[in-house]
């Protein structure tokens, strides 16, 4: 079916040449090349200004058209696109492309008189009206309690610990420390390399030496990790006696602990 589609364009001395109505979901223009549009009426006063005056244009497309939305596009005498809009097309009348025209540097936004006066009152109604050269707040109202005094603003800090309690605090602390203390030099180095059974080195491994075979955090003597060749950094240093040893890192398995003999003379054994 054809129908006829027009338009207004808001500016003046400018010669109209073509129309091409395409669907708005996307696609080809429905009436291929365009059709020419022609003039219905000139130079209208459609807003308050003589440089915005607009003309009404109409072009029938020869073409057959569906329902639906449509954008069409009209073209000065140059090619050039110079105005578009949306369309709903439902048959074979006429049909006025919607939208409105297009704002302008200097154009001029009504907020005073009708219709917009009822927007503004209804904005200015909801500003504050709070003057603090003459108002007042009501503290207690806003706290939800009643406020007698500036007492009532005072915090209670009773239950806060004291500058003796800090003290005593921090040196519970530095006792706790000191008898996690290990690494300790004793009479002679032992140095360690930790493999796997396999015979490969384990770098990154975290070994710690016990003088009780109870667990890895218990009787601590010497903790340490094995460097990239894995060899035990910083290298134990201890008196004769027996050592356990435990070995740990993620996605290693060890049978722990393993047993290190020192004897007086400084020679060592690993079993």
């Amino acid at each position: 079916m054809a129908c006829t589609i027009q338009f207004v364009h808001f500016e003046r001395d400018e010669n109209l040449s073509l129309l091409r109505l395409f669907p708005l979901a996307g696609g080809n223009a429905v009436n291929g090349a365009g059709d020419v549009p022609s003039l219905v009426w000139s130079e209208q006063d459609l807003i308050d200004d003589d440089s915005r005056d607009g003309t009404l244009y109409e072009a029938e497309i020869s073409e057959s058209v569906d329902v639906g939305w449509y954008l069409a596009r009209w073209y000065d005498s140059d090619g050039d696109l110079v105005g578009y809009g949306e369309v709903y097309v439902a048959g074979t009348d006429t049909y006025l492309v919607g939208g409105t025209a297009p704002v302008q540097a200097g154009d001029k936004m009504d907020l005073v008189d009708e219709p917009n006066s009822t927007a503004v009152e209804a904005i200015q109604d909801g500003l504050s009206t709070f003057d603090p050269s003459s108002d007042e707040v009501d503290i207690g109202a806003v706290k939800g309690t009643g406020v007698s005094g500036v007492d009532d603003f005072k915090a209670d800090v009773s239950e806060l610990a004291t500058s003796q309690d800090v003290t005593d605090a921090q040196e519970a602390i530095q006792d706790d420390i000191a008898g996690l203390s290990v690494n300790t030099p004793g009479a002679f180095p032992v140095p360690l390399t930790i493999k796997t059974e396999g015979g490969d080195l384990v770098p990154g491994c975290d070994v710690v030496l016990t003088s009780s075979n109870t667990d890895i955090n218990t009787d601590r003597i010497w903790a340490a990790r094995t460097d990239v060749n894995g060899v035990v950094v910083p290298e134990p240093e201890l008196d004769a006696g027996t050592y356990y040893g435990w070995r740990q890192k993620p996605g290693y398995v060890f049978t722990n602990p393993f047993v290190l003999t020192v004897e007086s003379d400084g020679e060592y054994e690993v079993t």
